[in-house]
């Protein structure tokens, strides 16, 4: 394969795939969790994940209902953009978090996702039919967080 951009002529250039994150200090999270509203207390998970059937945000939500009857302090940050074809998906999420407004948050898509894994205390995958790459369980290890994935080809 040649790639025909300007100064490439006649070279073959393999891009390989990386991470580029920034982890925030841990001494920054309680300063961020007031920022968002949390306390100190609270036990914070994150699913960061783009919104699709396949990424298993309604099988994330179903079992944080039951955590919460041991757990009554944890909290559910469901942080991914949604493709316009989802929408119906969407909508589901949202129905099932009707009533659980101060536990489950959807944020939607965030810039600032390094400081949302810095709030964090675990993070989730649960992707049904696995990840090409793994890229959350890769920015979960950088932030040094725990995580919770399916076992799945990919995770595994």
């Amino acid at each position: 394969m040649r790639l025909n951009v300007t100064g490439y002529k006649n070279k073959i250039v393999n891009l390989y795939d990386s991470v580029n994150f920034q982890s925030i200090p841990i001494e920054y999270k309680s300063q961020i969790r007031s920022e968002y509203g949390f306390s100190q207390d609270d036990i914070i998970g994150v699913f960061p994940a783009i919104i699709d059937p396949r990424k298993g945000q309604d099988s994330a939500i179903k079992a944080f209902k039951k955590l919460l009857r041991k757990y009554p302090n944890a909290r559910l940050l469901i942080v991914g953009g949604c493709n316009k074809i989802f929408t119906d998906y969407e909508n589901k999420l949202l129905d099932l978090m009707k009533g659980f407004e101060k536990n489950i948050f959807y944020l939607g898509h965030q810039k600032n996702i390094n400081q949302i894994y810095r709030i964090a205390d675990y993070v989730l995958a649960l992707s049904h039919d696995g990840e090409a790459y793994g890229l959350v369980l890769i920015e979960a290890g950088l932030c040094k967080l725990p995580s919770n994935s399916n076992k799945c080809w990919s995770y595994s």
